[in-house]
């Protein structure tokens, strides 16, 4: 996948290519191609897509936490995660993903939304309303 990413990204100036453990935010935020690259004092958007519901709700808080810390004012916040509004479908899904894969934790609308801290939700916000299902 690392090699994949580099190659169609490669006459890209505009993006980057780091290898990281996202349980380790502070290294990856103090890697030498982030640091090199983004201006954090500029409001930018981060996108944890995919990846929240493999990180216990410990882990999950810890990361989201200080990704989230490291951004400026007017920054956006774009994330996705197995929800639980009690829909036994919901609650399958995520024991199938912690059965296949090892781990698999879904959130409850107010555990996603405190990820957002002081962040200002915007139109479409949290979408609990949809199952996706």
């Amino acid at each position: 996948m690392l090699v994949h990413g580099r190659a169609i990204l490669a006459d890209n100036p505009e993006t980057r290519v780091v290898v990281g453990d996202v349980r380790e935010p502070k290294t990856i935020l103090g890697h030498d191609e982030v640091i090199g690259f983004l201006d954090f004092e500029r409001p930018m958007a981060l996108m944890l897509v995919g990846m929240l519901h493999y990180l216990s709700p410990d882990i999950g808080d810890q990361v989201v936490g200080t990704l989230r810390d490291a951004l400026a004012p007017g920054s956006y916040l774009f994330m996705t995660s197995l929800v639980d509004t009690g829909l036994p479908a919901q609650q399958e899904l995520a024991r199938i993903t912690r059965e296949k894969f090892e781990k698999g934790w879904a959130r409850t609308p107010e555990e996603i939304e405190r990820h957002f801290g002081d962040l200002e939700l915007v139109e479409a916000g949290r979408n609990a309303d949809r199952p996706w299902l």
